[in-house]
């Protein structure tokens, strides 16, 4: 995405942030776009892929379904295109969060991520952050250990999530 739409995306309510572009930052991006909600990934890293890009693009991963090996690399770049391209997922790489905050009532209550490059608004995020990380970080809602996804929704996210799943 080019800088100028990137922009843009500051003064967009999507209904999910992921935080972390790493294979479950990704694939929950996915999953959003599967069920028609749009989405953005943040990550304070440089490029896609987390530790797989940063610290082994050349390894064979032995562990994906449906792949009996494929380089970090080939996988990066295949969710990028199934996750991301698809749809049309704006990427905020180099973009650090730091604080979460809430804004309005009711049904027009969204959450509001600070970052180093200024406020994002949606409502629910999905904190990916992997466990490349060299210290855990402390969020003042919750703890979430590394590497796994947790998420934080408005009520709206929730009521919206199960009525597409059928819960």
């Amino acid at each position: 995405m080019d800088p100028a739409s990137l922009a843009l995306d500051f003064d967009e309510v999507r209904d999910v942030t992921v935080i972390g572009a790493g294979p479950v930052g990704m694939c929950t991006a996915f999953w959003a776009g599967m069920r028609e909600a749009p989405s953005r990934v943040i990550d304070s890293l440089p490029e896609l892929g987390g530790q797989l890009t940063t610290l082994y693009p050349e390894k064979w991963i032995f562990d994906v379904p449906g792949h009996p090996k494929v380089l970090a690399r080939d996988l990066v770049e295949m969710l990028r295109v199934q996750s991301l391209e698809q749809f049309d997922v704006p990427v905020h790489l180099g973009t650090t969060a730091e604080t979460i905050s809430w804004e309005g009532s009711g049904d027009d209550r969204v959450v509001v991520l600070h970052t180093d490059g200024g406020d994002l608004r949606f409502r629910t995020v999905i904190v990916a952050g992997g466990t490349a990380r060299s210290s855990r970080r402390s969020c003042s809602v919750t703890t979430w250990p590394p590497g796994r996804a947790a998420a934080l929704t408005t009520s709206w996210a929730r009521s919206r999530c199960s009525r597409a799943s059928g819960s």
